[in-house]
């Protein structure tokens, strides 16, 4: 399908969609704690998916009654993390084919909580960086907007209305966002151990394999 005929557009979340940052986070936690004497139990980090660095380690600090200041210990992953993320970000399986079938059909967008600097060495590792026509980070909205202001873009940029776009995020706020944007969206089940509610999505899947052109076609039907 040529691209002047793209009337309709999928609006990726980067982190838990696109990357797979859980097993990134997950591995740094096991350095920092280890530096602490500690052993990550799966059961305890699962209590904080979604959670800022800072707020993973106040309920580390906690299950694990480490001898340590909870920001210290926040501090500490958060560091690791950014010197790690541009090198080591891996992907979701089977997350890029499913996004280089879409871009056949759809404009393809990516909005993410941190700057695109940290964002763009990893699709272009994974060949996607000429994928997405449109990438908007955190330096990309305005101070004190979250990801509302990120969506506010994406029907501006393709000329397009709100309704024609779907997001797909495997968060309960980013699914948020878009009701509020007045987007479609398709919940991405990516942690069958995150028990999140995505009853405001208009799609729930649990592989990259089912986000086909046809199931964006059924979510964008009313349009």
């Amino acid at each position: 399908m040529a691209a002047a005929a793209k009337k309709r557009a999928v609006v990726f979340d980067f982190d838990g969609v696109v990357a797979d940052s859980w097993k990134l986070h997950e591995s740094c936690w096991r350095q920092i704690l280890k530096r602490h004497g500690a052993v990550l139990d799966d059961d305890v980090l699962e209590k904080a998916i979604g959670w800022t660095s800072h707020e993973t380690a106040q309920v580390l600090a906690k299950e694990l009654d480490l001898k340590v200041d909870p920001n210290t210990l926040g501090d500490e992953k958060s560091a690791m993390m950014f010197e790690r993320y541009e090198k080591e970000m891996p992907v979701m399986p089977g997350i890029v084919p499913a996004i280089k079938r879409l871009s056949e059909h759809f404009h393809l967008a990516v909005t993410a909580g941190r700057k695109r600097s940290l964002v763009e060495p990893t699709l272009k590792r994974y060949g996607l960086a000429d994928t997405f026509e449109l990438v908007l980070g955190r330096d990309d909205r305005r101070k004190g907007e979250e990801l509302d202001d990120l969506l506010a873009k994406v029907p501006k940029h393709f000329k397009i209305r709100a309704d024609q776009c779907t997001m797909v995020d495997d968060s309960r706020n980013g699914l948020l966002a878009a009701e509020r944007a007045g987007m479609k969206s398709i919940a991405f089940d990516s942690n069958p151990k995150h028990d999140a509610d995505y009853s405001m999505a208009d799609a729930v899947i649990n592989s990259p394999d089912e986000l086909v052109p046809e199931l964006v076609n059924s979510v964008l039907a009313t349009s």
